[in-house]
């Protein structure tokens, strides 16, 4: 009885970090806090020396535009696959378990989507640092 009790809580101890190590993710790096500085020195020491900083307000808004409609593509993308993902995952688990080893991996998309993330965050603090509309 013993034997199988700590079977049990092993097997289920082996369950719960398959599924902790599963949904494991490193998150965004965020951006330093400026926001205690003036509007116009929010710059980054990096964002002066980009092609983006270079661009006249009408580029800037463009690009940004841009960049958002290209983040959502991604996160479109990503979520559908995320979903797809996690009905394998559980059909894997419950039924079939070779089914898992046919997920798909995100590592490019979400690596597309940092640097998308980042390039938003550019573009925002240079059109705000020059003031445009």
């Amino acid at each position: 009885m013993v034997k199988v009790v700590l079977l049990n809580s092993v097997i289920n101890t082996l369950i719960v970090a398959v599924f902790l190590a599963g949904c494991a993710n490193r998150a965004i790096d965020l951006p330093p806090d400026l926001s205690h500085l003036p509007i116009k020195d929010r710059l980054l020491e990096n964002d002066k020396a980009t092609a983006e900083f270079c661009m006249t307000c009408d580029n800037l808004k463009t690009q940004l535009e841009q960049t958002k409609m290209s983040i959502l593509s991604v996160e479109n993308q990503l979520s559908s696959i995320q979903n797809t993902n996690q009905s394998k995952g559980s059909i894997g688990i419950l039924l079939f378990s070779p089914m898992m080893l046919t997920m798909q991996n995100t590592d490019e998309l979400s690596a597309e989507y940092r640097q998308l993330d980042r390039r938003k965050e550019l573009l925002l603090r240079i059109k705000s640092a020059r003031e445009c509309e």
